[in-house]
């Protein structure tokens, strides 16, 4: 007897998640994998979270971290547009791509727009405004095949003012929200010259000046462009990143 198996419709949201990856594949990206002591950060936040009615998750702390270490040097977000030239802006509009947690998992994206500028409470607001519905343009672009999708997609992504309507500056993603005890990173494709995927949270025993003691470690990958951006430049980026999310207090902001 054939074994038995479920057949199943891709759904419209996979199908543009499919479509950013195979996009993705055409950029020449460089990883680096770092892990970064989330312990004042967590402090403050639980701080934060018994004054202020409304709660922020952790990964939308490290996403402010990260907008903050963006905004001290933008030239970490440059789109290579061609002709041997690239583009980068002094806003930050992240592209954040996240999983709903529902019976029917389903994976969303929003565009945070100027958000440098956003409080944490604005920020978490932006972040939970997430638009499930697919209007009927884009469910008829999503029946043509690929190769009429690619069309438009090579035109759209050419054009850096529609590449930054479209896609923003930078791609954040996170796992966060559903990590457990275990140490655990990703590597994304993102569409972007820059983009951030922040992996699992767990505690480890590291060895400090006073001896050993027990640490929250936060795992974060970064992708860059080969073709506009260097390993120097991801360092330079990790060095800001580490400062902001070990020693500065975004709560305040």
């Amino acid at each position: 007897m054939p074994a038995n198996h479920v057949k199943q419709k891709i759904p419209i949201h996979q199908k543009m998640v499919g479509d950013a990856v195979r996009l993705g594949n055409k950029t020449p990206y460089i990883h680096t994998l770092v892990e970064l002591e989330a312990t004042h950060a967590r402090s403050l936040l639980r701080k934060y979270r018994r004054v202020h009615s409304q709660s922020v998750s952790f990964s939308t702390y490290v996403l402010a971290c990260c907008i903050k270490a963006i905004k001290q040097d933008t030239t970490i977000q440059r789109t290579f547009t061609g002709n041997n030239s690239s583009v980068y802006y002094d806003v930050v509009d992240v592209f954040y791509p996240n999983e709903l947690d529902r019976e029917t998992p389903k994976v969303v994206s929003t565009l945070i727009k100027n958000a440098e500028n956003l409080s944490l409470i604005d920020l978490q607001q932006q972040v939970n405004n997430v638009d499930e519905l697919i209007d009927g343009n884009r469910r008829l672009f999503m029946k043509l095949p690929w190769f009429v999708r690619n069309l438009f997609y090579t035109l759209w992504l050419a054009i850096p003012k529609t590449r930054k309507a479209y896609f923003g500056t930078v791609y954040f993603s996170s796992i966060l929200n559903f990590s457990g005890d275990r140490r655990a990173l990703g590597v994304p494709i993102p569409m972007h010259g820059f983009g951030i995927f922040v992996g699992t949270m767990c505690d480890r025993l590291i060895q400090t000046a006073n001896g050993v003691e027990n640490k929250s470690m936060v795992q974060i990958t970064l992708s860059v462009d080969h073709r506009v951006n260097n390993g120097a430049d991801m360092a330079r980026f990790v060095h800001r990143l580490k400062h902001i999310l070990e020693f500065d207090d975004l709560t305040q902001d």
